[in-house]
């Protein structure tokens, strides 16, 4: 157990040792291919979860099936539960300092403080569903509406109740939104909202000027949810068990296949994609060559996953209808997986030319000796270069074998230290270091 909060902690995320709230659990996962060493941390609620976001710093805001949120910050051991809604709240979102703005099945979209769980200011939306932050320093927010428009809102206190809807972005046919997505959560400089619809469509529209900019078309069933990676591209998410990765000009640039129907997505940096679909389970991809890197059922088996988000730290939360908000570290399942991929798959960005695994480290070695030299592992520890040898232990976190003092090796610019057989490979087609994903080489973003 002491392993399980070591590692968790070193990740960025905290836990108090005896927690206040009383049905904090750590239990193991269980996985396609189970080990003894995987820990998930399941936040149990009294009714299912339907969403959560993240806030600044260490909060996060979880929303339940009773219409109540709830806050966690790794710097508190007190877990406040604040009655905000009358009925189920279906979406939150993170809108600014401690403000959030939540949807509900009671037809309000509130916006309340975490501190305290007052109501800053409140409209009334018919059948109000997903909601994104458009702009947050103007408060004004996109709601995904069940009659058929996507409903653009002020939320700002000093803003008159009387209009606070700014405007409707119908669809032909008045088809009712499922999702809603933009590309800039921070800074929206282009006014983009990316909209999916019950009618397999996807419209990209410019919110300030109330203009439908394009209609993407390819899935063969209704859009379950929409997310935007960090280079722009669209993942798209149907009821045909598909998942579809865009460009931001609406090229279809490849196909996730899902074996139950994909729920909740979201992207990590501009390569990583994580979906949970109706049935429980965690998938994470590559969407940049459409392979399927890890499968996990963390929550409950046939319970849906509600919601998932990735934090910065790495960390997946995913919310289910098991009342359950789990969390998981995924990074080093990950790394390892891509590096079984790459013995028989090396992607050029080309797409033309496909070489051995060795053929393609060897061209990239003049690069990768020069910018991390061979060395031996006596000599990194003897010097004392390695960074907190405690936190990385002894062995090599690829092959899992125990460092020698004469193991050649290579010590990133981070300060994580691998065998050097095992990380070129890694290097060769990745910019990021395999366990805190910093960026090591500044020559391809992942």
């Amino acid at each position: 157990m002491a392993q399980v909060f070591e590692r968790v902690l070193s990740r960025g995320f905290r836990l108090h040792s005896t927690p206040s709230y009383r049905d904090v659990q750590l239990l193991p996962a269980t996985m396609s291919t189970p080990t003894n060493s995987d820990q998930v941390l399941r936040l149990v609620h009294p009714k299912y979860v339907s969403c959560m976001a993240f806030g600044d710093g260490n909060e996060y805001v979880t929303g339940s099936g009773e219409g109540s949120v709830r806050v966690f910050n790794n710097n508190s051991a007190s877990h406040p539960v604040f009655p905000i809604h009358k009925d189920e709240i279906y979406d939150i979102a993170h809108l600014s300092g401690s403000l959030y703005v939540s949807s509900s099945y009671d037809n309000h979209v509130t916006v309340f403080d975490s501190r305290n769980g007052n109501v800053n200011s409140s409209v009334k939306v018919d059948a109000p569903k997903r909601i994104v932050v458009l702009s947050r320093h103007e408060y004004i927010v996109a709601i995904a509406s069940d009659v058929g428009a996507v409903i653009i809102v002020n939320l700002h206190p000093s803003w008159p109740k009387s209009s606070r809807i700014l405007g409707r972005l119908k669809f032909e046919g008045n088809v009712s939104p499922t999702c809603l997505a933009t590309s800039h959560q921070r800074n929206n400089a282009d006014c983009k909202l990316y909209v999916g619809y019950r009618n397999r469509e996807i419209g990209t529209w410019n919110w300030r000027s109330k203009e439908l900019c394009d209609v993407w078309r390819g899935h063969a069933d209704s859009l379950c949810a929409l997310s935007v990676s960090a280079d722009g591209n669209v993942i798209s998410l149907a009821q045909d068990r598909t998942a579809r990765v865009w460009t931001s000009q609406g090229r279809c640039v490849g196909i996730l296949p899902h074996d139950d129907i994909p729920k909740a997505a979201a992207c990590y940096g501009s390569r990583l994609v994580v979906t949970g679909d109706d049935q429980g389970v965690i998938r994470v991809w590559d969407s940049r060559h459409a392979i399927k890197l890890m499968t996990r059922s963390i929550n409950n088996r046939h319970k849906a996953v509600r919601d998932v988000k990735v934090s910065a730290a790495g960390l997946i939360f995913s919310a289910s209808n098991d009342r359950t908000l789990c969390v998981w570290d995924f990074r080093e399942e990950i790394s390892r997986s891509a590096l079984r991929l790459m013995g028989t798959f090396i992607g050029m960005d080309s797409g033309e030319t496909l070489m051995s695994t060795e053929q393609f480290v060897q061209a990239q070695r003049v690069e990768i000796d020069q910018r991390f030299p061979l060395t031996h592992f006596g000599q990194l520890t003897k010097h004392n270069r390695v960074n907190e040898p405690a936190r990385l232990g002894s062995s090599c976190v690829v092959c899992l074998e125990d460092f020698q003092n004469e193991s050649q090796c290579r010590l990133l610019r981070c300060g994580h230290i691998f065998h050097a057989a095992c990380i070129d490979h890694w290097i060769a087609t990745n910019n990021r270091c395999p366990l805190d994903y910093s960026v090591v080489i500044d020559r391809f973003a992942f």
